[in-house]
């Protein structure tokens, strides 16, 4: 965590970058089953084979798996997405609030990995973190195996105090945030909010892969 912390504040811009939305990238085929076989329930899955394998929370813990990048240029969320051509935003407070009215105790947050990719260069650094309701399955492994963050004040993902919003201090890390709750997030009332994403001609190459090699985080 603390070449992350150092990566991050070699790179932190004069504002913090505002998100009130989250979004998550996935094939047209994985939503059609949200929306219309599963009632708009989101499947929990395992973190996919991004970043360090050595990470604790790889095979051990299932979840959802939210992104909040945003683009240098366009100041928009990051294109393209290698994880689908579709895109599907949810509200940082609605997450936030499924987490929190589920604990009754608010949320639990966790550093979980840094990492960057190839063969792009310069290469996107990536942090995983893992937001978690205390009670439920995943957070008693997270809090044997992570080191556990402030929500509210931290290097990489500060949330208000009602939730509502987020913000973090560079666009030259890339957050990934693993959600983790004792049911499904539902997601029935967002349909409208799901749309195609653009500029996706190097999509399903696996550009998120290792660390090794790079000064900054191996």
């Amino acid at each position: 965590m603390q070449k992350a912390e150092r990566f991050i504040d070699k790179n932190t811009e004069p504002e913090h970058f505002h998100i009130t939305e989250f979004y998550i990238d996935e094939s047209a085929e994985y939503f059609r089953s949200v929306f219309e076989t599963s009632r708009g329930k989101l499947r929990q899955i395992f973190r996919k084979c991004t970043g360090d394998t050595r990470c604790p929370i790889n095979k051990n813990v299932k979840g959802h798996i939210l992104f909040c990048n945003e683009n240098y240029n366009i100041k928009q969320p990051t294109l393209p997405s290698y994880s689908g051509l579709k895109r599907l935003y949810l509200p940082v407070e609605f997450v936030h609030l499924q987490c929190f009215e589920q604990a009754h105790q608010g949320i639990n947050l966790y550093f979980a990995d840094f990492y960057c990719t190839t063969p792009m260069m310069p290469r996107p650094h990536y942090v995983t973190l893992v937001m978690s309701q205390p009670d439920c399955e995943g957070d008693y492994f997270c809090r044997q195996h992570l080191l556990k963050l402030d929500p509210c004040n931290n290097s990489f993902l500060q949330f208000n105090q009602e939730g509502s919003s987020a913000q973090y201090k560079t666009r030259a890390v890339h957050c990934e945030i693993l959600v983790l709750m004792k049911h499904q997030l539902i997601v029935s009332g967002y349909q409208n909010a799901l749309r195609e994403v653009e500029n996706t001609s190097t999509s399903g190459i696996n550009l998120r892969c290792t660390k090794y090699g790079c000064e900054e985080c191996s």
